[in-house]
Parts: C-alpha cells; structure tokens; sequence
C-alpha cells in the first residue's frame, strides 16, 4: 500500500528541521558578505539530510506538477 504524500506536513516536518538542526539563533556571525548576523540558517544540515532531502524533492516536485509546461 502507497502512502500519498501530504505537502502541509511535509512543509510542518521540514520546518521542524530546520529550526533543529539548521537554525542558530543569539549568535555573533561574520557572513560571506561581510555583513554581522545575530542568526544564521545552515541549509546543507538540512538538504543533506537524508529526511530533509526526500522533503524537499517531494514538495518541489507537488511545486512543478502546478506547472506541466515545464515537465
């Protein structure tokens, strides 16, 4: 039996992750730019995940099927 996949929880689930494990907040950050950050968002922690990974495939994928022209 085939779960069908539910974007809203997916979407809940992969902001779950990023604030566990990509999200840093009250912290003194130097960025690439230069510019001083008091938070920071590692997406790699994330997209590199092998959950946050599947998690993005498959909401990008709910995201392109809007647009069948570009299939």
């Amino acid at each position: 039996m085939t779960k069908t996949f539910d974007p809203k929880a997916g979407k809940a689930r992969l902001l779950q992750l990023v604030r566990e494990r990509a999200y840093k907040d009250g912290i003194d950050i130097v960025l690439a730019s230069g510019k001083r950050s008091t938070f920071y968002i590692n997406g790699k922690t994330v997209s590199l995940h092998p959950e946050g990974l599947w998690l993005i495939a498959k909401l990008l994928l709910e995201q392109l099927k809007k647009h069948p022209e570009t299939t």
